[in-house]
């Protein structure tokens, strides 16, 4: 069966990020108008051998109607692996139909900081070697009962872990960079300081430079839902005189931010000073 250039940039791009809604595909601009999307979609998940499932979200009173979230299906894949050539290992598929009940805005906020990050690099000749999200699944250890989260980075000091919400490695101007994400979607300053504290922990014992064979300590990237949520963090980590030596492993910014400004804009440390992200 033939297919567009459209329609295949549509199932490379929902490759790419496991997950889309029609909003994120718009970012793209891989056509000039959301409406044309539709239209194209609508094919690509109408048929028996559907390219393309999607999972439905009931209303939601406070914003309305949630966008569907689309993901490549097993005749998807097998299109692009089989057809197009593209390597198996490179693509982000569910293994089954999926279910989201719980975590909807925070996984496509983490997928679109993705998105912003990718369309910003490829601006600047930098590239994207790995984009692990923390519902990504690692092979299941031999005489494991469960599989481990793939992003799981172990803390030896107090025998507990981190599970950031993306791991990322990248190349920005001939330098490499390691970076772990969090996306905060809550107004509980509490919870965050935890992981920024967590976080520390690992830098201190360099065990995201360990596990992903890295030459140097990670940067800890932090996407708040509230301004008010990261001003709160700031003022208790600014109180905090053990977190000083800290302060600039980590980068925050709001999803407005993010959104509206340009990428490598409007990015701060742990004491609000502003900072460069590279």
């Amino acid at each position: 069966m033939y297919y567009t250039d459209t329609q295949i940039k549509i199932l490379q791009a929902i490759a790419k990020y496991k997950y889309m809604t029609v909003s994120q595909l718009d970012i793209l601009q891989i056509l000039k108008h959301k409406v044309s999307l539709y239209r194209v979609l609508t094919k690509l998940k109408s048929s028996s051998k559907a390219l393309i499932n999607y999972q439905d979200f009931n209303f939601n009173p406070k914003i309305g109607k949630l966008e569907q979230l689309l993901y490549l299906s097993k005749y998807g894949k097998n299109l692009l692996v089989e057809e197009l050539g593209i390597d198996e290992h490179t693509i982000k598929a569910p293994t089954s139909n999926t279910l989201i009940n719980q975590d909807y805005f925070h996984r496509v906020w983490t997928i679109d900081f993705h998105i912003y990050l990718d369309i910003f690099l490829k601006k600047e000749s930098g590239v994207i070697y790995m984009f692990d999200y923390y519902f990504d699944k690692a092979k299941r250890l031999k005489g494991a009962k469960y599989t481990r989260a793939r992003n799981r980075i172990d803390i030896k000091v107090n025998q507990k872990f981190i599970i950031p919400d993306a791991v990322i490695k990248l190349r920005y101007k001939t330098k490499e960079y390691l970076y772990l994400f969090e996306q905060h979607n809550s107004k509980d300053s509490g919870k965050i300081i935890t992981q920024i504290l967590n976080h520390c922990l690992v830098i201190q014992e360099s065990g995201a430079k360990e596990k992903y064979k890295f030459d140097r300590n990670s940067r800890v990237i932090i996407v708040f839902e509230f301004e008010s949520t990261k001003s709160a963090v700031i003022k208790k980590v600014k109180n905090n005189q053990s977190l000083q030596k800290f302060k600039n492993f980590f980068l925050l910014k709001t999803h407005t931010d993010l959104k509206q400004l340009c990428f490598n804009d409007g990015w701060t440390n742990l004491h609000g000073e502003k900072i460069d992200f590279f």
